[in-house]
């Protein structure tokens, strides 16, 4: 087998790999600090597990995508037993790679490679905004369809945590970047 291919196949395996496990810590995180505060709402302000689905999708591309649906697909089943499974899987991976071909077309139309060499801060702003109506659009057809929920314009703040999650995961990753750099 050619070294090339098994390093490509084992570069998607770790994106696959680390792309789940950072996205199920951050959603229990979310979750842990959800039921801490006692939130009354339906939706959290900081929607941190959107920060680290947007650094997969952006990243490791369609690796990234599938460990985030691997996690939120066995979720799903277990949070609304009496939908098919099949539907779930159907509405999750739909939902993921909506938001994947969003951000591509995005990198596309902006000129900027699969390396993001040629990305800037307000191209990464850009992006941002985009991602978070695309992934607020995304939960709402879900949440129609596989949960069955009305929706109304409650449901609209979505985008907002959205976009506050991944910009606060930027932010923590830019701090981090700063600290190792010092570091060295």
């Amino acid at each position: 087998m050619n070294r090339k291919l098994i390093n490509n196949h084992s570069q998607a395996l770790v994106a696959l790999f680390l792309s789940s496990i950072f996205f199920s810590v951050f959603l229990l995180f979310q979750h842990f600090a959800s039921s801490f505060l006692q939130r009354a709402e339906s939706f959290d302000i900081v929607y941190l597990p959107a920060g680290i689905t947007f650094i997969s999708i952006l990243v490791c591309g369609i690796w990234g995508a599938l460990g985030i649906i691997f996690v939120l697909v066995p979720m799903y089943i277990y949070k609304f037993p009496d939908v098919s499974s099949l539907l779930i899987i159907i509405m999750v991976s739909f939902s993921l790679l909506l938001q994947l071909t969003v951000i591509r077309l995005c990198l596309l139309l902006a000129g900027i490679d699969q390396h993001l060499k040629k990305l800037k801060h307000l191209q990464l702003l850009g992006l941002v905004v985009v991602f978070s109506l695309s992934h607020s659009l995304s939960h709402h057809l879900n949440l129609a369809v596989i949960g069955r929920y009305p929706l109304g314009w409650g449901e609209s703040m979505i985008a907002l945590s959205t976009f506050l999650g991944v910009s606060f995961t930027l932010l923590i990753l830019w701090m981090l970047s700063k600290i190792y750099m010092r570091s060295n």
